[in-house]
């Protein structure tokens, strides 16, 4: 997300296992990412969190 929109960043991945993703860059500490319903918003959508998890 960026500004309250969805923005696409491409990330370089590593080991995965479980559902579970290493990410190795492309991602920066703090930036907030959509893990679920991703498939329903496309690049610059207007997005906000409906409820902050971590």
């Amino acid at each position: 997300m960026s500004g309250g929109r969805a923005a696409i960043v491409p990330v370089e991945t590593g080991i995965g296992s479980g559902g579970i993703v290493e990410v190795v860059s492309g991602l920066e500490p703090g930036d907030t990412v959509i893990v679920q319903g991703q498939f329903l918003v496309a690049d610059g959508d207007p997005v906000r969190i409906a409820s902050p998890e971590r």
